[in-house]
């Protein structure tokens, strides 16, 4: 693979007129086609990962307005269990 690698950098600044210019053509159709593909993965995948965050914001909104949440008068008994004296006392 370097091998490969070494000869095409060779070929592509010293090589003979034909074939730089092939290999030149090969080097641009090769990105053209490699950075079409990476288009067309993000262009598939924002929509999939802007809903993620959209519904991330929702559980974080939602997680705060329950932990921010206080029981009403009349309950005396929540999720978390009886309310203690010092609960009813700063009420």
């Amino acid at each position: 693979m370097l091998l490969d690698v070494r000869r095409l950098l060779f070929v592509l600044r010293k090589g003979p007129g034909p074939q730089r210019l092939q290999a030149w053509g090969g080097v641009v159709l090769f990105t053209g086609a490699a950075l079409w593909v990476v288009y067309k993965v993000l262009l598939f995948l924002f929509p999939i990962l802007a809903a993620a965050v959209v519904a991330l914001i929702g559980v974080v909104l939602i997680r705060r307005a329950i932990r921010g949440a206080r029981p009403s008068a009349g309950e005396s008994e929540g999720v978390r269990g009886p309310v203690t004296e010092s609960l009813r006392r700063e009420s």
